[in-house]
Parts: structure tokens; C-alpha cells; sequence
């Protein structure tokens, strides 16, 4: 515990003050002394007394790049005492406001926004109590921790939409399906899928969108992605851009990385499945037979130019899909099997 510079303006009036009334007689120390010795001990006794602060944080909600997600902490020092809270930020988050409030309430709230995919843990937690007064403070470090969870970037990819290799044999190429129910809206939904009449019975909370089912099996894709760490961050965007865009044309998706694998399977939980896992990978290599299996293998080498996609034998660069302009590819070789059949 110490004084802060209010506190020692205060006890520098408090010594000036008995300085004064020894030399001008005693009248002079209850207009000036007495006060400022009341509002030191009662500042000194409300932090001096405070207990060992507790925190009770929520876990952020997940998101994407450059969203902003709210911060909220709830601190329990024991007293009515004011505490200044400061949050330790990795490098990949930085605050839009200050990391640190002050609250009398308890309650502490401020603003983030992540500038890259991964896993970024948030804290420690320094608390600084201070008295009503502003005379004496205490500082204590927290070991509260928790974890914002970041997807990779999700793109467009209008070179994906008309490749006939990602659909199984005689699977018709088209964009709209049999009506199956209404969800959340996701980053990256069509404008046209949004639900206006029940969105705007929701006042104040996400929009809603229409599901859609194929009328027949689109068949099953499973990615696999593999990254140098240089590369990593845009492999994981190339691999989450794919199944999100596989995954809204009715077919089920699965994902293997060097360290995660997500089974195929279909619908918005599945893909919130695929995007953590692309949010925690931290790249490597997979087994030739693994890519060799893959309908569709991303390969994001610090020795190439850019991430390259294998699709339907084919290896291109990841560019190519996200522009919807060809470029030059390498020789292809077996067609993507599927559970429809074997594409041409």
C-alpha cells in the first residue's frame, strides 16, 4: 500500500498544518489539520482492509479478424473501495478503448478487437484498489486468464462455384435448395438468404437467415491442410473459405490438419467445428497417404509463391479461387471421389 500523489499533497497539508499551530497556537490545526487526519485514516482503513480481490471473467465470444468483442470482469474487493483494472492484451489484440477502467459497481467492461486468427490469451489481471478520497492505493495481480478464440478470415471464392470437380457425377450445379429452417446469420452468409420478416421480429439481437437442403446427396469433401508456419494464417483462411463455401452448397465437409482432424458432417454447429479448429492450428506436415485420400488438399509451403489448392488432381494457386480468374496450373491426376460418384 502506498500514498498517491493526492495522498501526499494531503499529508503535506497534514505536516504543514501542525507546523503551522505549533507556531500560531492550536486553533489553527482544526481548520486544516483535523480534516485531512480524518481522510487519511478512513482512506488508509478502507484499502488497508480491502480483501484479496477476486475476478469472475466471461469467456468472449468467438469471431473473426477485426471484429470487436466486449471484455467484461466482475471484481469483488470486499469494501465499497474504487479499483482501476488493467488487462495484459497478447500482440495480436489490441483495445479499442483503454485495457483499463475504474468502477465503484464491481463491474468492469472494455472493448477489443483481434487483428489475426488464433487462440490469444487474455490477462492477467493487475487491480488497483483506491480509497474514495484517491490518498492510498494497493496494486495485486490476478492469475485470471481466458481465451478469445479467433476464426481465420472467411472469403469469397467465385472460382469454387463453377467447378465441376467438387460436385459427384450428375449432382446438378445450382445455388438454391428445398427450404429446411431458419438460424443465426453468419459472417459470409448470402444477402439474399437473410429472413427480413423474422429478422425484424428480433429487435436488437443477429438477423436471421433461411437454411436450405439439397434435393438429392451432394456427397462428402474432406479437406486437408498443411502449412509451414510462415504460411499458416493463410492456409487456415484457404481451408475455411472452402468448406464454408462447400458446406452452404448441401454437402458434408471434414477437415484434417496436422494436428486436428473434424469429422464429416453438415449444418452451422459443424461448421463452428471446422473454423475452431482452423483458429487452433498451428500448421506442420501430414502423411503423403493422408493428402493422397483428401478430395481436397491446401498446402500453404514457405518455398511457394502462394498457398496452392489441390482440387480434382489439379493444383492451382488459392488466388485463383478467391479471383475467379485462371492461371496456369500444374498437371492433373486422379478426380476427386465423392460419395456420388467419381467427378469429371
Amino acid at each position: 500500500m502506498k500514498l498517491t500523489q493526492r495522498g501526499r499533497i494531503v499529508a503535506g497539508v497534514t505536516v504543514v498544518g501542525f507546523l503551522w499551530a505549533a507556531t500560531f497556537g492550536i486553533q489553527a490545526m482544526n481548520a486544516v489539520v483535523l480534516p485531512a487526519v480524518v481522510v487519511l485514516l478512513a482512506g488508509l482503513v478502507i484499502v488497508g482492509t480491502s480483501s484479496e480481490p477476486s475476478v469472475r471473467r466471461e469467456v468472449p465470444e468467438p469471431g473473426f479478424p477485426d471484429e470487436v468483442h466486449t471484455v467484461h470482469m466482475e471484481i469483488d474487493v470486499g469494501r465499497s473501495a474504487t479499483v482501476f483494472v488493467t488487462d495484459e492484451l497478447p500482440a495480436a489484440v489490441e483495445p479499442v478503448e483503454e485495457a483499463g477502467a475504474y468502477a465503484r459497481a464491481g463491474a468492469v467492461d472494455y472493448r477489443i478487437r483481434p487483428t489475426r486468427r488464433g487462440v490469444h490469451e487474455i490477462g492477467p489481471v493487475v487491480i488497483e484498489i483506491r480509497d474514495p478520497f484517491g490518498l492510498f492505493t494497493a496494486e495485486h495481480a490476478v492469475d485470471a486468464r481466458v481465451e478469445l478464440v479467433t476464426y481465420p478470415a472467411i472469403e469469397e471464392l467465385p472460382g469454387l462455384k463453377s467447378d465441376p470437380a467438387l460436385l459427384p457425377r450428375g449432382a446438378p450445379q445450382r445455388e438454391r435448395y428445398e427450404f429446411d429452417n431458419l438460424r443465426e446469420y453468419h459472417r459470409g452468409d448470402a444477402i439474399r438468404d437473410i429472413h427480413w420478416k423474422s429478422s425484424a421480429k428480433r429487435p436488437g439481437e443477429d438477423l436471421v437467415v433461411k437454411q436450405f437442403i439439397s434435393n438429392r446427396d451432394a456427397g462428402d469433401i474432406r479437406i486437408a491442410g498443411s502449412a509451414d508456419s510462415e504460411r499458416v494464417d493463410e492456409m487456415a483462411s484457404a481451408c475455411g473459405s472452402i468448406a464454408v463455401a462447400l458446406l452452404k452448397r448441401g454437402m458434408e465437409v471434414g477437415l484434417t490438419l496436422p494436428n486436428r482432424d473434424v469429422d464429416v458432417g453438415s449444418g452451422s454447429t459443424h461448421w463452428m467445428e471446422i473454423l475452431a479448429a482452423l483458429a487452433r492450428t498451428s500448421g506442420g506436415r501430414l502423411p503423403q497417404h493422408v493428402s493422397d485420400e483428401s478430395s481436397i488438399v491446401v498446402r500453404g509451403a514457405a518455398d511457394d509463391a502462394a498457398v496452392q489448392v489441390r482440387i480434382g488432381g489439379t493444383w492451382r494457386r488459392y488466388e485463383e479461387l478467391r479471383s475467379g480468374q485462371p492461371e496456369s496450373t500444374a498437371s492433373a491426376t486422379a478426380p476427386i471421389v465423392t460419395d456420388g460418384g467419381t467427378a469429371s
